[in-house]
């Protein structure tokens, strides 16, 4: 996964709040959750997503196979179809949520 920025050197990344909304969009399902960033209406909707930590490493541990919950912004890039970039809101303990761009 490769961090970056919105290619003028400003980073797309940092602590945001967001808000729940009945807004859907194209490709997301009916029954999905959707949010948007309060601070940005033009971010567009991010869909929440469950998932599994496969393993990770830090200070305060190791974690392997835990559920994870976050919000997620992606599209396909490239010529294959098969590469991706986006953004991921992860929650934070104060309720508000890191925004990380990503590419993969």
């Amino acid at each position: 996964m490769k961090r970056g920025n919105n290619g003028k050197g400003k980073s797309n990344e940092g602590i945001v709040e967001i808000e729940e909304t009945d807004e859907k969009q194209n490709g997301y399902p009916d029954s999905q959750r959707n949010c948007r960033i309060k601070s940005d209406k033009s971010s567009g909707l991010f869909m929440y997503t469950t998932s599994e930590v496969e393993y990770l490493y830090g200070e305060e541990g190791e974690y392997e196979g835990e559920p994870i919950e976050y919000w997620v912004k992606q599209w396909s890039v490239g010529m294959e179809g098969d590469s991706y970039s986006g953004y991921l809101l992860m929650e934070l303990s104060d309720g508000r949520y890191w925004k990380i761009n990503y590419s993969c």
